[in-house]
């Protein structure tokens, strides 16, 4: 497969710049191959052509601890059974 790299805190904002803490929310979650940083928000891995498929996934920004806000935003990652390539839509 192809490696994989997004970076997702590019597509939030905080106004009182809080450090995030970045996770996936969505169910099914990210293919078992992928993960994504906590601290960083990077969705990182090496999918497999057995992942094939389309993921809707919904990566959610929230502030520390004891402060309770969030956001949250979706994207569309499509996984390639030919090779494992990786198109996805939302972020680079």
């Amino acid at each position: 497969g192809t490696a994989l790299n997004i970076t997702t805190a590019q597509a939030f904002d905080d106004a009182d710049d809080d450090v995030l803490v970045y996770s996936v929310t969505s169910t099914p979650s990210l293919p078992a191959s992928l993960s994504i940083n906590a601290g960083s928000g990077v969705i990182s891995g090496t999918p497999t052509a057995l992942e094939a498929g389309v993921y809707t996934v919904v990566v959610r920004a929230s502030e520390p601890s004891p402060l309770t806000g969030f956001i949250t935003q979706t994207f569309t990652l499509t996984i390639n059974s030919d090779n494992g390539a990786i198109f996805q839509n939302g972020f680079e």
